[in-house]
């Protein structure tokens, strides 16, 4: 990569401009960028900052953030601008754009990249680090063959990840109108009541005499999660004689913002048996026959409690990160639900959908790693690929 050419963005993007020139931030950086996606910012500010416009052709990286992932600018982006956070590689012409991004994207190169990256809470790159990476390339002609093999890869999974984004959509609109009782399936019309957060919960107060080891943390993604799982570590205290035991099927509350959950994530005990969680979190089990565990799953995800989470949480009162939820009052809200038999039709619906939707996610994780393997293969020169005898001349 020394023989590249390496420029930092420099723009500071001010007030959206529509008739003006489009901007790539780091977020925009990895897969295909969509030009008429890009934001805009003024002809002066772009004539202002020369060297951080880029051209078709052009490797663009983001340095933060998602820090190593790459694009290449597209034919159809003639001129854009860089803002801080990320940079642009000029390929030489002995060189393939799409090759060099699929060996920066690679294995090996995102080791170098990763040992190169700067501190452990916000993780970037410099240009002096990223000018000290170093790529294997074959001639021109078979980077340029390499980087077609894997560019239908890449067109593979960009499918299915449409497709993943859509049934996402298809559950959470199938979620917003059965949940709340705007779209009743056939055969119900009973009218929904509301029923206190007690009546249908009781508080799991049990602690770890147990001894238990298994400490879970609330993941957005992935539910209740081991820490040795989602850490690679447990982060927890070495005493967890305090924390709440929880076993399968519990809910635990955690009061904590992220990003999709802006009053706190609500999920289940699904991986395992039992586990242990901080006492931080607030944790609840069904105690009544009339409720359905599948139905008050999606209704937590759906957030269609986050209405009484709001009416109870002290406005701008947070401990560490924490909303201000007291337990009494958690346990004194309301539920709006059908009776139990629409309870579980509609639990069956939505169901199906995450199943469907679950499906395309594992189809795409299998075609990453088929791809990855034929990376190591093709970026490190193991395998070597067939040329016809036009592209070996």
């Amino acid at each position: 990569m020394a023989s590249e050419k390496i420029v930092y963005g420099i723009v500071q993007a001010g007030p959206h401009d529509p008739n003006g020139v489009p901007y790539l931030k780091s977020s925009d950086v990895g897969g295909r960028i969509a030009p008429e996606g890009l934001q805009r910012t003024s002809l002066a500010i772009h004539a202002k900052f020369g060297r951080s416009k880029v051209v078709p052709g052009n490797i663009v990286i983001s340095l933060r953030g998602n820090t190593g992932a790459t694009s290449v600018v597209p034919p159809d982006l003639r001129e854009a601008n860089l803002t801080q956070g990320t940079a642009r590689i000029a390929v030489s012409k002995e060189h393939s754009s799409e090759f060099v991004r699929q060996q920066i994207a690679g294995a090996s190169t995102q080791r170098l990249i990763n040992a190169a990256t700067k501190g452990s809470t916000f993780v970037e790159i410099t240009l002096d680090d990223l000018r000290k990476v170093e790529i294997l390339c074959p001639p021109l002609h078979e980077q340029r063959r390499i980087a077609d093999i894997l560019s239908t890869w890449d067109e593979a999974i960009e499918t299915v990840e449409a497709l993943v984004a859509n049934a996402r959509e298809q559950k959470r609109a199938l979620m917003q109108t059965l949940l709340t009782g705007h779209t009743r399936l056939p055969g119900f019309a009973d009218d929904w009541s509301w029923t206190k957060f007690s009546d249908a919960f009781n508080r799991v107060r049990d602690k770890n005499d147990v001894g238990d080891t298994n400490v879970l943390t609330i993941s957005a993604q992935h539910g209740l999660v081991s820490q040795t799982d989602y850490f690679n570590k447990v982060v927890a205290s070495d005493d967890v004689r305090g924390y709440t035991l929880l076993r399968l099927g519990d809910f635990a509350y955690n009061k904590s913002y992220s990003d999709g959950y802006p009053l706190g994530a609500f999920k289940p005990l699904e991986r395992y048996d039992r586990g242990i969680v901080s006492s931080l979190y607030i944790c609840f089990r069904l105690a009544s026959a009339n409720y359905d565990h599948d139905f008050m799953r999606h209704y937590f995800e759906a957030g269609m409690f986050n209405r009484e989470v709001a009416a109870i949480a002290q406005e701008g009162a947070r401990n560490h990160g924490l909303l201000n939820v007291s337990v009494v009052d958690f346990f004194d809200t309301s539920l709006h639900t059908p009776g139990r038999d629409e309870q579980v039709a509609i639990a069956a619906v939505i169901n199906n959908a995450e199943r469907a939707e679950q499906m395309l996610i594992n189809q795409c994780d299998a075609l990453r790693k088929e791809k990855a393997s034929l990376m190591q293969q093709l970026l490190t020169g193991k395998r070597r690929v067939e040329l016809t005898e036009g592209e070996a001349a």
